[in-house]
């Protein structure tokens, strides 16, 4: 009864997206979104690198489960990271021998960060019984739109980014490691801006997405709760290029710090953007944009802007394996661990110990995983502490503040900062 409300109003989300209401033209039935398993898998390894395990497995039974995100389009870079943390846990798992002597197999399947794709991709998995539980989506309206299909079917979906307040709540099915956007936009208002900036006013843009909205509503929320001045709040469409007009009218506000609710690719053009008007103005931004590719695109314009963590990355306060853990990623992706790689690895790790539970019971149901992972207590992860999911499949996390310096993120604050 509880989710009845939500499951309707995305079944009618659902509707509209299968009516071709979509960010990016429809997959047809050779594009990303319905590609065979194989074949996904295989265009996943170049990606991944190839598996290192080769594993004593003592059963000819395999262990499949799924991935659904973007390989391809702007948030690319996300994909590879989920696919890259994933087989790292694979990895150390089939070099043990698997779960209870069966082999863990990934396939994955290119949502392309299109909402429509990832119904389809969850149309897949869903009918295909092998399928155990998937891990994905990136985006909270990929996540969102295919939920009610995992539900239908009874398959476990695990996001490791996704942080919409309402998202887990529609199925039981649904869970999410990311931490919800109640925590962290608030704490971008009150520690960030008006704490650590001691903002007199500010501005905040963001992007129109169910995520975006989300974040710029909690940040308002709080935002009037403790007395932060903010002069405007701005939407900007989703893969928009040329903010000028929008970053014009907001300096003729007279703000001292400006909020980007933005991924990596948009909020290093933005910040590009307001370093060429001579806008010099404190640029904070929101932690779904934590990536290489944030520095590797923004450059100089990133140079000194603050952005939230719920992980401390830094390799000084690691612990040997998630030292291990982040070395390894490294070398196989190329660029520095981003937040959502560690997130990825608990993720899959969570799983898979659920699956290896409900497998000792004698009980390998979908279902019975899904039950195994709700249980899941005092798990303490690379991308920080699971102490138990909400009733509804979520977690509250901390958060800290980073600084771009010399091309990398570096913390100026721990996680008590938050909670004085």
């Amino acid at each position: 009864m509880k989710r009845i409300l939500t499951l309707l109003v995305a079944l009618c989300m659902v509707v509209g997206l299968m009516a071709g209401c979509s960010s990016e033209p429809a997959a047809d039935s050779s594009a990303a979104a319905s590609t065979e398993s194989s074949a996904a898998t295989e265009s996943s390894t170049a990606d991944a690198g190839e598996s290192e395990a080769s594993g004593n497995f003592t059963s000819d039974e395999k262990i499949y489960i799924g991935m659904t995100a973007p390989i391809t389009g702007n948030n690319a870079e996300y994909g590879k990271t989920f696919s890259v943390a994933a087989q790292i846990c694979i990895d150390d798992w089939n070099a043990e021998g698997g779960i209870n002597g069966k082999e863990i197999v990934m396939d994955i399947m290119d949502s392309r960060g299109d909402a429509k794709d990832a119904t389809e991709i969850a149309q897949k998995f869903g009918q295909d019984e092998k399928y155990l539980a998937v891990i994905g989506d990136f985006t909270s309206s990929c996540c969102m739109a295919a939920a009610p299909v995992y539900d239908e079917n009874h398959l476990v979906m695990i996001t490791p980014s996704a942080s919409h307040v309402d998202l887990c709540a529609m199925s039981p099915y649904v869970f999410s490691v990311a931490g919800r956007q109640d925590g962290e936009s608030p704490f971008i208002a009150q520690y960030l801006t008006q704490k650590f900036y001691g903002s007199e006013l500010a501005v905040l843009m963001y992007v129109n997405s169910d995520w975006g909205v989300t974040c710029m509503e909690q940040f308002k929320g709080r935002a009037e709760s403790v007395g932060l001045e903010v002069a405007a709040y701005e939407p900007y469409m989703e893969g928009e290029k040329d903010f000028t007009a929008t970053l014009t009218k907001l300096q003729q506000t007279g703000a001292d710090t400006i909020v980007l609710m933005s991924q990596a690719q948009e909020a290093a053009v933005i910040s590009q953007q307001i370093r060429q008007m001579g806008w010099d103005v404190n640029i904070a931004i929101s932690g779904g944009a934590y990536s290489q590719q944030l520095i590797d695109l923004g450059g100089d314009a990133v140079e000194g802007t603050h952005i939230s963590s719920p992980v401390d990355l830094s390799k000084e306060h690691a612990s040997p394996e998630a030292l291990e853990f982040m070395e390894k990623f490294e070398e196989q992706a190329g660029y520095p661990t981003p937040t959502h790689a560690p997130w990825t690895y608990d993720a899959c790790e969570i799983v898979f110990q659920a699956i290896k539970r409900a497998d000792d019971a004698g009980n390998l149901t979908r279902e019975a995983v899904r039950d195994e992972l709700q249980a899941t207590k005092d798990y303490d992860g690379f991308g920080g502490p699971i102490t138990e999911f909400s009733e509804d499949g979520d977690l509250t996390r901390t958060y800290l503040i980073c600084e771009i310096k010399d091309g990398a993120f570096n913390a100026v604050t721990d996680f008590s900062y938050g909670m004085e």
